[in-house]
């Protein structure tokens, strides 16, 4: 990694979803197959490889079975050149929702953000009303559900940031339609008793949104750092999964565990 300068998005992606032993282990120890829903954005398609070749590499027999409504038809071919099933679907669409293969494990990325101004019923259908059908739909899966540190309350600059005893005060639809969603899936584990990890993500860095530095010994020493750490955001999906295959226990019945990945 020490070496490593990123010249193309396919290098980048190359990086991205290859596998450590931690995820092919973490692959190996999963009981099933995985099914990633909404695996058409920014990250699915690097976690949906990931998986992929960490099966691959360490002789694992699992489908990894890719979800989206792919508006990009090319990310379809690409899938299958990986050894990925790809299904097109607007999981919004209940019929559709009902028909996809029932998989015990499923990470939920399907999400809303930008684009809210105006459209505020579609963020809240996609962040809110989704989830519920998901969890409906998927109750006896073992879910993990990317969420947002947006749920958390603005706090002073001066202040340490956020954490799991701090009281959630979304700002704004967007995030308040993102608490919404975790509490679609805590429902779900508190009516089904599914195994349920909700994941917070407090900001998304990566390469690709990154403009390119004047000096360029600096920018490669950014590309390095920004690329550690999408790397390790993309895997802790994979390792979270081990975790959602355990009986969670709150308050003398099982929920959704939160937890948040910052970097």
């Amino acid at each position: 990694m020490a070496n490593m300068h990123v010249k193309t998005e396919h290098e980048l992606e190359e990086l991205l979803s290859r596998p450590d032993d931690d995820a092919i282990e973490a692959m190996r120890q999963l009981d099933g197959d995985l099914l990633i829903l909404g695996a058409g954005g920014k990250m699915g398609p690097s976690l949906a490889r990931l998986a992929r070749r960490a099966c691959d590499k360490g002789g694992i027999n699992k489908r990894v079975i890719a979800v989206a409504r792919f508006t990009n038809s090319e990310l379809i071919a690409h899938f299958a050149a990986d050894k990925i099933e790809a299904i097109p679907c607007d999981l919004l669409n209940r019929d559709a929702l009902e028909k996809l293969p029932d998989i015990p494990n499923v990470v939920f990325m399907a999400a809303r953000k930008f684009g809210t101004s105006g459209n505020e019923h579609l963020t809240w259908a996609m962040n809110t009303f989704l989830p519920g059908l998901v969890a409906e739909r998927f109750h006896r899966s073992r879910i993990v559900a990317f969420s947002t540190g947006n749920v958390y309350p603005l706090l002073p600059t001066s202040d340490r940031g956020a954490h799991e005893a701090t009281p959630v005060g979304p700002v704004g639809e967007y995030a308040q339609s993102a608490l919404g969603r975790e509490r679609m899936f805590e429902y779900g584990s508190a009516q089904w008793g599914t195994k349920a990890v909700l994941l917070r993500l407090n900001y998304a860095v990566e390469l690709r949104y990154v403009r390119a530095a004047s000096h360029q010994s600096r920018h490669a020493a950014r590309q390095r750092d920004l690329a550690r750490r999408s790397k390790r955001v993309v895997s802790a999906f994979v390792r979270t999964m081990s975790v959602a295959a355990v009986d969670l226990e709150h308050h003398g019945r099982r929920s959704a565990l939160r937890t948040r990945y910052r970097e």
